[in-house]
């Protein structure tokens, strides 16, 4: 989960998002972590291959917090039965 409800998430076409100082602080949206650098979280988006690069993109890891966009406050983590 993510607080999405930004124009660098709205209009993201490709690159690392690393400010999300005009982003509200309430998580709106789910996104898939598909993947991790030692700079940034792969993500896919549920809004189709024209938003991002081609459904997925790039949030940077900011170590401790919330995290840009609330990425590393809201992560969950799928489990079986």
């Amino acid at each position: 989960m993510i607080a999405s409800y930004c124009d660098v998430f709205d209009h993201y076409k490709t690159g690392v998002i690393n400010d999300d100082s005009l982003c509200p602080s309430n998580v709106d949206h789910g996104v898939t972590a598909v993947g991790y650098t030692s700079k940034y979280y792969i993500i896919k988006n549920s809004w189709g291959p024209n938003w991002g690069e081609n459904g997925f993109g790039k949030v940077a890891i900011t170590g401790d917090g919330d995290g840009v966009m609330m990425i590393q406050n809201w992560c969950m983590t799928p489990f079986t039965l």
